[in-house]
């Protein structure tokens, strides 16, 4: 303290702060938190397996075989998968190959019959015969068309098509279905403006430049097994690529 003079005043030294009021904040209140759940992005895949005459033989033995092991395969196990094929008599309409024969539906990591999408896959493939042309136009494009609506309605998820053929698009000259750069364009179209990938294997008797253009502006990726020693494994092996690369570790977040 100090004191002045004569009428000096006299001043008591310090300060008397009160803390503010913490509203009650402690260690457990002090962040605010929230938590959700992260979840795969559900990858969808429509197979659309050419079954015209020519597959007869050793292809369609190979593609039975393969499918059936894939389909069966408890890797496969949350993979979405609807069945189709061309030819259906002897139509080119795109309309005619929309709905798949088997419904699209998720594999099971048990086996069937207790895993009803394999069994309905196996038997599906297993029953085919070979027969007729190769509308390989609307048979794609019934696929497409599908997975564009699909992704309309369920837009968090993704949409794959995968074309197996043993040859080059014939029977339906019109509207330049038989086209191979029309076939590709479509596929490059339905990518563009609606994200939905095409894959494409061809097998023997297809060509490697046809398969590939389809593919390689389509989002997708051509396999040709035309070459293959063994085509049952191959066919196998470019399945689990094709699946892979399209649920390659994509979470939603919310």
């Amino acid at each position: 303290s100090s004191s002045g003079g004569s009428g000096g005043t006299t001043f008591e030294g310090g300060l008397d702060v009160k803390p503010p009021d913490d509203g009650g904040v402690n260690e457990a209140s002090a962040c605010s938190s929230t938590s959700a759940e992260a979840t795969l992005v559900p990858v969808n895949i429509y197979l659309v397996v050419d079954i015209s005459g020519s597959m007869i033989g050793t292809n369609i033995a190979s593609v039975k075989s393969g499918l059936t092991a894939f389909f069966q395969d408890p890797q496969t196990a949350g993979l979405r998968i609807a069945l189709n094929y061309f030819p259906k008599g002897s139509s080119c309409d795109p309309l005619d190959y929309y709905t798949p024969e088997v419904p699209l539906g998720e594999l099971a990591a048990t086996a069937a019959p207790q895993d009803a999408q394999e069994y309905q896959l196996v038997s599906s493939i297993q029953s085919k015969s070979p027969t007729g042309g190769t509308p390989m136009y609307g048979g794609l494009k019934g696929g497409l068309d599908f997975g564009k609506d699909h992704l309309t309605n369920n837009p968090s998820e993704k949409m794959i098509v995968i074309l197996t053929t043993d040859g080059s698009p014939g029977g339906c000259s019109e509207n330049n279905q038989d086209d191979i750069d029309v076939i590709a364009g479509l596929a490059a179209h339905y990518f563009n403006q609606y994200a939905v990938r095409t894959f494409t294997i061809g097998l023997a008797g297809s060509q490697v430049a046809q398969v590939t253009k389809i593919a390689v502006n389509a989002g997708g990726s051509a396999f040709f097994l035309g070459t293959s020693g063994n085509v049952r494994q191959d066919l196998i092996a470019a399945m689990k690529a094709i699946s892979g690369s399209a649920s390659a570790c994509e979470y939603s977040i919310p």
